[in-house]
């Protein structure tokens, strides 16, 4: 029995050390930056490449969600990918992944439906569309993305 209390009294240490100490005071924020002419927009799927994070946002009062990058000084639109004239139209970027100078999304340009995408900052192109189908739209919503070696390993449906 004094083994079994042994291991109950170790174990109840073990719980106590794991709960994180808390903060002394609230944590600050910093707005980096607006995007321009929003009044509010949101923010979604971000990652960094070279000297920038990139991300997926809306509601500049032009584009629905589109591919955004910011310096943390200066934000600016990269690319409107979909670009069939309404404001509700979106590409919808996400599931952003950097790899080999590049970095790799999915996209909809309504044409070519989800596809994959990529962007060095100066130039945003279609990698390739994988699902072809019928109505040329069909989308192969790649995501999963994992790069290893040169290689960007990743699910979708052709």
């Amino acid at each position: 029995m004094p083994t079994k209390r042994m291991l109950s009294a170790a174990l109840a240490l073990l719980l106590i050390a794991a709960i994180p100490a808390r903060a002394n005071g609230v944590p600050t924020w910093t707005l980096v930056d607006r995007i321009p002419g929003s009044a509010g927009s949101y923010t979604y799927s971000a990652a960094a490449l070279g000297d920038y994070l990139y991300f997926s946002s809306s509601d500049d009062g032009m584009n629905n969600y589109e591919l955004w990058r910011t310096d943390g000084t200066t934000t600016v639109l990269v690319q409107d990918i979909n670009t069939h004239g309404a404001t509700t139209d979106s590409s919808d970027p996400s599931n952003f992944t950097a790899l080999g100078g590049y970095l790799y999304f999915q996209a909809n340009d309504g044409t070519h439906g989800y596809e994959l995408w990529r962007t060095n900052g100066t130039t945003t192109e279609l990698v390739q569309d994988i699902n072809t189908g019928t109505s040329g739209a069909d989308s192969s919503y790649p995501y999963g993305f994992t790069p290893l070696g040169d290689y960007l390993y990743f699910r979708a449906n052709d």
